[in-house]
């Protein structure tokens, strides 16, 4: 009986160490999961943000577009009023041509009666 004793005693520190050995291996876990939990929300607030963050760029870049063809309009509108100047321009010297040649006409007749 003292055998069986010894044997069941042998058992149970055998036993006794591969619970204590089990327990840390279930720490170790627990503080791997709350690890694993804490790095995955800090993902998920990332990928969050990451998304806010893209859909602020998305709304900019369709003002930046925007604006940009407000502002490729005005361009067009400044090129046919700087062209029609340049007609209107290419008009009134024809004009001061024409009336100094007349200018010049009179001023040889009136030379030419004097």
């Amino acid at each position: 009986m003292s055998r069986e004793i010894e044997k069941l005693s042998s058992d149970l520190a055998v036993c006794t160490f591969d619970k204590e050995k089990l327990e840390k291996k279930a720490h170790l876990l627990e503080d791997r999961l709350s690890t694993s939990m804490a790095q995955q929300g800090t993902v998920e607030k990332e990928t969050k943000d990451f998304a806010e963050e893209k859909e602020v760029i998305v709304r900019a870049r369709a003002a930046l577009e925007e604006q940009n063809a407000v502002l490729r309009q005005e361009r067009e509108k400044l090129a046919k009023e700087n062209k029609d100047r340049r007609d209107e321009a290419v008009v009134l010297m024809d004009q001061l041509v024409t009336v100094q040649r007349k200018k010049e006409e009179l001023n040889r007749i009136h030379t030419a009666k004097s």
